[in-house]
């Protein structure tokens, strides 16, 4: 018990939080790629972390964009940054933490969504959402 405070508050002093208890939320399939998305913080700040399951036995290049759905406003925030991409190899490619990010598509920071106010993320749409077999 003692260690696990322990962790808790390590995580806590270094501002690393991940995501509301791994509670994913898948959104959509597209040729065999499933697509989730969980709202969290990071350091503070509201994120969301994606994630995307490629159940194919190749790899494949994927392109999306992003709406959210801001609390606050009750408005649709599409295509801040314009179209995604990402190649995916076979299985889970994810971004659940905030330290170590190896996928950065796959971290949005609410404050950098919107230029004039922090978006407060009901959910997330994957929209557009184009997937290609990679050839070598």
């Amino acid at each position: 018990m003692m260690f696990s405070l322990c962790i808790f508050l390590g995580n806590k002093s270094f501002g690393a939080i991940s995501g509301d208890d791994n509670k994913w939320a898948r959104d959509k399939s597209v040729s065999n790629v499933d697509l989730y998305y969980m709202i969290g913080e990071c350091n503070g700040e509201k994120v969301i972390f994606l994630k995307f399951d490629n159940k194919n036995n190749y790899s494949v290049k994927i392109t999306w964009i992003e709406a959210f759905t801001d609390k606050t406003f009750n408005s649709v925030v599409e295509n801040f940054n314009g179209a995604k991409q990402l190649t995916l190899p076979p299985g889970v490619t994810s971004q659940d933490g905030c330290n170590a990010i190896a996928h950065p598509e796959c971290l949005i920071n609410m404050n950098t969504v919107d230029p004039t106010h922090p978006v407060d993320p009901l959910n997330l749409e994957f929209k557009d959402v184009t997937v290609s077999k990679v050839t070598n």
